[in-house]
């Protein structure tokens, strides 16, 4: 055999060589024998890894993935898992809180921040991990419900409204405001008043539609009217000259107290008061003194309180002139104006004030009109002014300079084939005015209101007559237009209609009213106050006032004193001839 080895090696060198080449095999053997173990190890490490998709390595514990299902999402939300964790999302889609759960723990997604315009809810959104869960976050429209205040006085206390019966908001200032709960899509909202203001005593009303089903932002208005504050009576024919007495008003119930020493006596040779207007500032009542040919000025204080004659009275014309009606215009371009409707001979006439302070000063020469002007009605938004003529039975019209007050007869005058006209009164916006006819003196049957429309010339065209009591001498408006009343002197009762905005017909509200508490004595004149809440009747033989209070939507009457529980409003004679709310 042949040797590989070289001829020239020693026994010792082979011996050596041979040792070095058994080691190497041996160590080349067990290196081999160690790469295979890691390459295992890895392998059953990444099987376990992925052997359910959410458990740790080999021999943890086990956790869950929690996720958030979000639908219908317009803006930016953050959701939380148990409180933290937080998620941001922007758009609709599945996704995972970043926090895993460990088996068996407790899982509960929340909506931490709402998107801008919208509000989204959690369902199956809390419970045990057990196994990876997905909550459902479901995100809707949501709409601001806003309330728009109108005629809020200056220094108002404020009025409280609520949405849905909750979430009170106080407005002090007119303007549009927000609730600050949202409402979702479809779902209901309901703006209602809860305080009106107290200082001063307002009545605020949530406008119709106040409530509904919230499809878009919605903004309900609020208007917000003065109660009234006082009531005052001209009674010609108590105690030697006759007498004015005052009243304060409730705002809550509208019940009257007389003011301090109220009735007060006529002073000063003025004579059998007649008619009344409130100066438009509230400081001063102007009396009408049939028998004394003159207006007197009273002062107006706290709680009611008159001083007859602060001014001296202003004469209406010689002796033989008769004031018995008022009305005034506050709307002048200098000041307000004053129009007085007299009986006169060998004409009655209807005089202009401008009122400054209480001073009257007359305008121009009295105007003619027809035989007593009983009734007088200014429509100061169109410019018109109209009498009712009692003894040439018709309505005379005028047109009223803005610039000086002074009026003048429309060409298409007089209007009306009526018997015996003795009340009218516009509508508060214009456009219709009405008038009662007793049909004759002494009215022995029923009598009728009349409708009347009018365009921009002011001429009167009839639309309606409706039969009233017998004997109707005065009627009255709500200042919201919705309502007329009649007083029927002479069956001692109080007819009620509804007024169509839209063409002014009425409708009447049912069978004429009495007192429950017996028949009212000869009424003969009435107003509302400016809450539309009262409806105040002077009672002319009985010397009182009546008091009911007015269904909002039906305008039906509630006595509330009348009869013999009326207010007294005479020293000891018989009275009221007027009646005017402050």
């Amino acid at each position: 055999m042949n040797s590989i080895l070289p001829r020239h090696l020693s026994v010792a060198s082979v011996r050596a060589l041979a040792l070095a080449i058994c080691t190497s095999v041996i160590l080349v053997a067990c290196g081999g024998s160690d790469n295979t173990a890691a390459s295992s190890s890895s392998s059953s490490s990444s099987s376990s890894s992925s052997s359910s998709g959410s458990s740790s390595s080999s021999g943890g514990a086990v956790t869950y993935t929690i996720s958030a299902q979000v639908s219908g999402l317009n803006g930016t939300v953050v959701l939380q898992d148990n409180l933290s964790n937080n998620l941001t999302v922007t758009t609709s889609g599945t996704f995972p809180f970043t926090t895993k759960i460990a088996s068996g723990g407790a899982y509960s997604v929340t909506v931490l921040t709402q998107p801008a315009t919208q509000l989204c809810s959690v369902t199956a959104g809390a419970g045990i991990a057990n196994a990876n869960k997905t909550a459902v976050v479901t995100c809707v429209s949501q709409y601001t419900i806003s309330a728009s205040v109108s005629g809020l006085s200056t220094g108002s206390s404020g009025v409280v409204l609520q949405d849905n019966g909750g979430n009170n908001l106080t407005v002090t200032a007119n303007g549009t405001f927000p609730f600050t709960t949202k409402i979702a899509s479809g779902g209901p909202y309901a703006v209602s008043v809860l305080t009106s203001p107290t200082t001063p005593a307002q009545l605020c009303r949530a406008v119709a539609p106040a409530s509904g089903t919230a499809t878009a932002n919605v903004t309900v208005a609020v208007s917000c009217v003065n109660v009234g504050k006082y009531v005052f009576v001209a009674n010609p024919n108590d105690s030697t000259a006759g007498s004015v007495a005052a009243f304060t008003i409730a705002p809550l119930t509208g019940v009257l107290t007389p003011a301090t020493n109220s009735p007060y006596a006529e002073v000063g040779g003025d004579n059998a008061p007649t008619g009344l207007a409130v100066d438009p500032s509230g400081a001063f009542l102007y009396v009408a003194n049939s028998m004394s040919s003159d207006v007197s000025t009273y002062a107006i204080a706290a709680g009611g309180v008159l001083t007859p004659d602060v001014i001296p009275p202003t004469s209406t014309g010689g002796g033989t002139n008769q004031p018995f009606s008022l009305a005034i215009d506050p709307t002048g371009t200098l000041s307000p104006y004053l129009y007085v409707g007299s009986n006169d001979t060998p004409n009655s006439t209807i005089e202009t004030f401008s009122v400054a302070g209480g001073v009257l000063t007359q305008v121009g020469a009295a105007t003619l009109t027809g035989d007593e002007p009983f009734g007088l009605a200014v429509d100061f938004t169109n410019g018109f002014l109209y009498s009712a003529n009692v003894f040439t039975p018709s309505i005379t019209g005028y047109s009223i300079a803005a610039a000086t007050g002074q009026l003048t007869v429309l060409g298409s005058s007089p209007f009306g084939a009526l018997a015996a006209p003795y009340a009218v009164t516009a509508y508060p916006t214009g456009q219709y005015v009405y008038v009662t006819d007793t049909l004759a003196f002494p009215a022995t049957a029923a009598g009728t209101v009349n409708e009347y429309s009018y365009d921009n010339t002011g001429a009167l065209t009839l639309q309606q007559t409706i039969a009233v009591g017998i004997g109707p001498e005065s009627i009255a408006i709500d200042p919201a237009g919705k309502f007329l009343y009649v007083t029927n002197s002479q069956d001692g009762t109080v007819s009620a209609f509804t007024i169509d905005p839209t063409t002014g017909n009425l409708t009447s509200v049912g069978p004429a009213y009495t007192s429950s508490a017996g028949t009212m004595d000869v009424p003969t004149a009435a107003a509302v106050d400016p809450s539309s809440q009262y409806l105040y009747v002077a009672n002319g033989d009985a010397g009182t006032i009546s008091l009911f209070t007015i269904n909002a939507t039906t305008g039906a009457l509630t006595a509330v004193a009348a009869g013999v529980n009326a207010y007294p409003c005479v020293i000891g004679g018989e009275g009221p001839q007027a009646i005017v709310i402050e």
